[in-house]
């Protein structure tokens, strides 16, 4: 099985917002392997075909492959999970969101749909659907630095100072590098702020 990336800590999907929710301008991405494989090779075939071309930028052809994958296989959640991504990167964030909700309804156990949807909702200024979905990610045993960042993140900018360092020190633990923290403005404010 071929290894699919995220970005994970926050890359700017807010179009014409004037305090846009963003993190460093060059995102650290995170490799993960989703448990899942493909029933047919075609899909499959298609699936590779659509990462090739998010890698490349071009996420509408991208997301063509993904849908022709989608009829093919509608009960794989890794499909819609990719698709998200796509989505996500065009800034058309609630076509991410509901992408997110089907990988989710297809399989409700993977802590990484809904820290992606965290994410998302944190873009969309939607900070307790946010808090929920990162919650919910640690509570089915997400151990990764990149939830707790983005948690603390959240609760930073709710104004929740203890919750928000809890978090910092736990993603820090985790493995939080230091480059990310320096590069994104986020983050270096709390670094400073839970000294």
């Amino acid at each position: 099985m071929d290894t699919f990336k995220f970005v994970v800590v926050f890359s700017c999907a807010c179009s014409l917002l004037i305090s846009c929710r963003q993190k460093s301008s060059t995102p650290k991405e995170v490799s993960i392997d989703l448990p899942y494989t493909f029933k047919t090779e075609k899909a499959e075939n298609l699936s590779i075909k659509a990462f090739a071309l998010r890698k490349e930028t071009k996420y509408d052809e991208a997301i063509k492959l993904y849908q022709q994958a989608i009829a093919i296989e509608p009960d794989n959640p890794k499909l819609f999970f990719d698709i998200s991504e796509c989505y996500a990167n065009k800034k058309e964030l609630n076509e991410a969101i509901f992408a997110l909700d089907t990988a989710i309804k297809l399989d409700s156990l993977n802590p990484n749909f809904y820290n992606n949807r965290g994410l998302i909702y944190w873009k969309l200024y939607k900070d307790e659907n946010a808090i929920i979905d990162y919650k919910h990610a640690i509570a089915l045993g997400s151990q990764s630095w990149v939830t707790y960042s983005n948690l603390s993140i959240v609760y930073y900018w709710n104004k929740k100072q203890i919750e928000a360092c809890e978090t910092f020190k736990t993603a820090k633990k985790l493995g939080l590098p230091a480059d990310v923290i320096t590069n994104d403005k986020h983050l270096t404010v709390l670094q400073e702020s839970c000294k």
